[in-house]
């Protein structure tokens, strides 16, 4: 069931008129594990609606269904420099041409991250879990300049794999995404990106890191 209205909240700090998008569904639920959001499609969600100065609310039982409400204000005011040229010209900053190898086995967020990828001017191979992404590295390691991958996946983990990758001897860069507090940099050339993160700083922290290895 699908639903939008308008209506006005009073929500501390988030006064005003607002767009309600109710989204939900009688299926399976989802654990509070889930829900805590360490897999990168939760994350991501609650990222770009924090981005848009909005918020999510979500409402799930275990074997009766989730339910999601999405808030997102009217009207932005005129000096959000989110809505201005200006974002187009900082994005402009983190633009490339290099190969990206992006490893990641939630099918839809790798499409959407490859996406956003190739539009910012990268060549971008996809794997779809560890050990598809370590094969695909040892075919392609002459060409790829970094590694996005996941730390949660089935077969081999982010960590595992750039601990193999790295006991061949491979110095590629490593932009680590993950949802798990505590995880430190496991490796030398290994940059920990922590969810949730905005595309802005995903571009930023790709950039730097392939900066760094020039």
């Amino acid at each position: 069931m699908h639903a939008m209205r308008r209506l006005s909240t009073t929500t501390p700090d988030r006064a005003g008129d607002h767009l309600l998008v109710t989204v939900s569904d009688n299926g399976v639920g989802m654990s509070p594990e889930v829900r805590k959001g360490t897999g990168l499609g939760l994350s991501t969600a609650y990222a770009i609606v924090e981005r848009h100065h909005g918020w999510l609310d979500c409402r799930s039982t275990v074997g009766q269904g989730t339910e999601f409400r999405l808030f997102l204000p009217l009207l932005a005011t005129e000096t959000d420099p989110s809505l201005t040229g200006d974002t187009e010209s900082r994005e402009d900053e983190y633009r490339g041409t290099e190969t990206v190898l992006l490893i990641d086995d939630e099918q839809v967020v790798r499409s959407s991250v490859a996406r956003a990828l190739r539009q910012h001017g990268y060549e971008v191979l996809e794997a779809d879990d560890g050990q598809s992404g370590l094969s695909a590295y040892r075919s392609h390691a002459a060409q790829i300049g970094i590694i996005i991958l996941d730390e949660s996946m089935p077969r081999m983990s982010g960590s595992e794999l750039i601990a193999q990758i790295r006991s061949e001897g491979a110095v590629v860069p490593v932009v680590l995404m993950t949802g798990l507090g505590g995880l430190v940099e496991p490796f030398p050339g290994t940059r920990i990106l922590h969810k949730p993160f905005t595309m802005r700083e995903f571009s930023k922290a790709l950039r730097e890191e392939l900066e760094k290895a020039v």
